[in-house]
């Protein structure tokens, strides 16, 4: 989890940070739609960036 939170993937919730409780961000919502198209030519983080982007408009 803490590389998924160091991708901005997920953040930390509820009353203390060191409980472990995260909840998926935007971006990682993003990642999850995206995930098939992992690995291949395309820059996965501007597809995702691309994305938000076009869900955001």
């Amino acid at each position: 989890m803490s590389q998924l939170y160091d991708y901005g993937l997920v953040t930390r919730v509820g009353p203390n940070e060191n409980l472990g409780l995260y909840e998926i961000t935007e971006r990682g919502r993003a990642a999850l739609a995206l995930r098939e198209q992992y690995g291949e030519d395309e820059d996965f983080e501007e597809l995702i960036e691309e994305y938000i982007q076009k869900s955001t408009n």
